[in-house]
């Protein structure tokens, strides 16, 4: 028996009577994926529960705890999950992007209380889906890369399914095709428009490009009389390279997130917060950081409107919820959002205390930190110190972190999606690792305690020694300006829990080296053909 399996079953031994029908469903995945299914599982869970599901290692602010739900197997063959639902019943409506590839996505149905097991797809051949969100009429809101579609729930299945926004932009070679939308307090579509390319590079249309429009939320009105939303759209912000992270406030405050541009640099650029009003240009592709152009010199557009806040650099903000309940009163009345980022300052979520109009409060200087290259190092704390002006800052509040990778204990975190559920816990949305967390109240985990004492015996053998020369090389050239990893570590990289992680049939570095059409890496420059025919050696072997 696996030892996911052992613990799920001496978890549901222990546990209360009222606790042990959710944990039948966690004891019952664990015997039947014992086998094959184990080795897919990334996630291996504690011998105590976190408010009715098993325990993550994973630190979280005290009082609070970290808790799976599901993750990706034989009875949930997920592949890219990003955001969810959940429904009246306790079920969840998951959107699982299925890749990069057009039109593999699904939407699942994921019960976590029933006694096994059990995951169902209602909707297949999705495009890219990632956003899901109630919203008007009481239906249920879905965004695909070119429409957003709605539909009711009735009787434990989807009705009426009906496009109310189509022919968003989405075509081959789209860097940012992913459409995450929100509703204001009028029923208005906010709808994020990511760039084409990461600064023009390959901009078909230069003037849209360069001037931010095609880079932009656009805001598409609700008619109340017909229950629908004009064809006609007006811009609300430009300049904004990918509004993942989009979230109005009960005030009418729309808040957006910045994915900023891709610099190697390890320390630029740093991410932002905006305030979004009227049609202003937030910065892309001329301008980051808070007045710095893309040449050094300080950005001097006239139309130009600084961030709210700056954050941390690279850490890829993908969802952001406002939180109202008091199950978790230490983040009540706060902004969460999610840091996706592989680099050092992603992998974790965040939140940041408000003003009455949901602004981040500032102050003169806030702090980061940043995870170990390596699973024994400690995260180390630094100061804001952008190129340009800092200006004031929100710090943020750390609220699930030390979620780097460590062999034998648990993945690299991937945070997406964040939904409130209605007893006031929080759903987390893991995509790279497939799985659905919980945060809730219980006991935190305490990693020092764990970590440090296993850690060594659980590294990886080292990639460099079984990698060929000529290989790491290509590689250390190609990317590791954005993966830092490669210079000192390759081996927290070339592994078979990373970028050798079989999916389809192939491994990730694989289908991201020459299958992946919509985000090909690396993006720039292309590997020659005698680099192609190293690699395609190397990994047929």
């Amino acid at each position: 028996m696996s030892e996911i399996a052992l613990r799920a079953v001496r978890l549901l031994a222990s546990a209360p009577r009222m606790q042990r029908r959710v944990l039948k469903f966690c004891a019952a995945f664990a015997l039947i994926c014992a086998g094959a299914c184990a080795a897919a599982a990334p996630y291996q869970a504690l011998t105590r529960d976190c408010d009715g599901f098993p325990q993550l290692p994973i630190a979280t602010l005290d009082g609070m705890c970290l808790g799976l739900v599901a993750q990706k197997g034989e009875r949930w063959p997920a592949k890219m999950p990003r955001t969810l639902i959940e429904l009246a019943d306790g079920k969840l409506l998951v959107a699982d992007m299925g890749g990069w590839a057009p039109n593999k996505g699904k939407l699942w149905l994921i019960d976590p209380s029933a006694t096994s097991a059990t995951a169902s797809a209602l909707l297949n051949g999705l495009n890219l889906p990632h956003k899901l969100l109630p919203g008007p009429s009481g239906k249920f809101y879905l965004g695909e890369a070119h429409r957003i579609r709605r539909f009711s729930w009735v009787d434990g299945k989807v009705s009426g399914l009906e496009t109310v926004v189509d022919s968003l932009p989405d075509r081959t070679g789209y860097l940012h095709p992913l459409k995450n939308f929100a509703f204001n307090a009028h029923g208005d579509l906010l709808i994020n428009i990511g760039s084409t390319s990461d600064r023009c590079e390959k901009a078909s249309l230069a003037a849209e490009c360069t001037n931010g429009v095609e880079a932009s939320i656009r805001q598409y009105d609700y008619v109340a009389t017909t229950d629908s939303w004009s064809k006609k759209f007006q811009v609300l912000g430009r300049g904004l390279r990918n509004s993942m992270a989009l979230v109005v406030h009960a005030s009418g405050t729309v808040l957006q997130a910045e994915n900023s541009i891709d610099l190697a640099d390890a320390d630029a650029p740093y991410e932002e917060i905006n305030v979004i009003a009227g049609d202003a240009f937030y910065g892309w592709p001329k301008c980051y950081n808070r007045d710095v152009a893309l040449d050094g010199n300080r950005c001097l557009m006239v139309d130009y409107q600084q961030p709210w806040t700056l954050l941390p650099p690279h850490v890829a903000p993908l969802d952001a919820i406002y939180y109202r309940h008091d199950k978790l009163p230490a983040l009540d009345r706060h902004l969460l959002m999610s840091w996706h980022g592989y680099r050092v300052t992603g992998s974790r979520v965040v939140a940041y205390p408000i003003d009455v109009k949901g602004r981040p409060l500032l102050q003169q200087q806030a702090n980061f930190r940043r995870a170990p290259q390596t699973p024994t190092a400690a995260y180390t704390e630094h100061p804001f110190a952008p190129t340009g002006t800092l200006g004031d800052v929100a710090q943020h509040l750390e609220v699930v972190s030390q979620w780097h990778s460590i062999p034998g204990l648990r993945p690299e975190g991937a945070p997406v999606g964040l939904t409130q559920a209605r007893d006031g816990s929080v759903f987390i949305v893991d995509d790279r690792n497939g799985s659905i967390l919980r945060l809730s109240t219980g006991t935190s985990y305490q990693p020092d305690s764990i970590d440090r004492a296993g850690a060594s015996n659980k590294l990886p053998m080292s990639s460099a020694t079984v990698t060929p020369r000529p290989v790491l090389q290509i590689l250390k050239q190609h990317c590791a300006g954005c993966h830092a990893e490669l210079k000192d570590h390759p081996e927290l990289l070339l592994t078979p829990e990373k970028w050798l992680l079989p999916s389809d049939g192939i491994a990730l570095i694989e289908q991201k080296l020459f299958f992946d059409k919509v985000r090909p890496m690396p993006p720039q420059p292309t590997l020659s053909e005698l680099e192609t025919q190293v690699l395609r050696h190397w990994l047929k072997k």
